[in-house]
Order: structure tokens, then sequence, then C-alpha cells
């Protein structure tokens, strides 16, 4: 009788890393970015998509005049794994003046 020992290899856990968060400069303004990056997933995949829920996908895990708020970022690794996180970007609060 022969056996062979095959060994199967499990890919690195998909990650999402948080590189940046910028926060908007004025009350209700769209300046604030989010960038994150990616490593792990399916064969430590070189090519990560990444979204923001209800915006477009690019491959650069950088998003930019975002309003404050909650946004769910999505990575999907090549062969389609997803992990998901929610990032908060803070606005400051709202300038009053009261008449001298």
């Amino acid at each position: 009788m022969v056996s062979d020992l095959i060994s199967v290899n499990q890919p690195d856990p998909l990650q999402l890393i948080l590189i940046d968060i910028k926060n908007t400069t004025c009350f209700n303004y769209s300046t604030g970015s989010i960038h994150v990056r990616a490593k792990g997933g399916y064969l430590n995949s070189q090519s990560y998509t990444y979204q923001i829920i209800g915006r477009e996908s690019n491959y650069s895990g950088y998003f930019e005049n975002l309003p404050a708020g909650d946004f769910i970022i999505e990575v999907k690794d090549e062969a389609g794994s997803i992990i998901k996180d929610t990032i908060n970007i803070k606005q400051p609060d709202l300038l009053k003046i009261d008449s001298i």
C-alpha cells in the first residue's frame, strides 16, 4: 500500500487595514477621505476590489469627497472572499454667531 501526504495550504485571512482618515474641514462639507489596504486572502491576492457600499468600486482603496457619516467599506479578493468594516468620518460643529 502506497500513501502520499497531501498538504492543503489555507490562505492567510483577508484583512482590511486602515491607512488614513481625513475628517471634513467644515460642517456639512464633503471633504473627507478614507484610505484602506487589504492583505491576505486568496493566494495573498495582488488584486483587491475596494468599495464603499452604494458607491463605485476601485482598486486603490482610496475614497475622497466624502461627507461626515458612517461608511461600510467592502474588500473582495480574487476568489470572491469579502471582508467589511465600518469607518466614521467626523465633521466640526456648526459655527454659530450670536448677534452683538
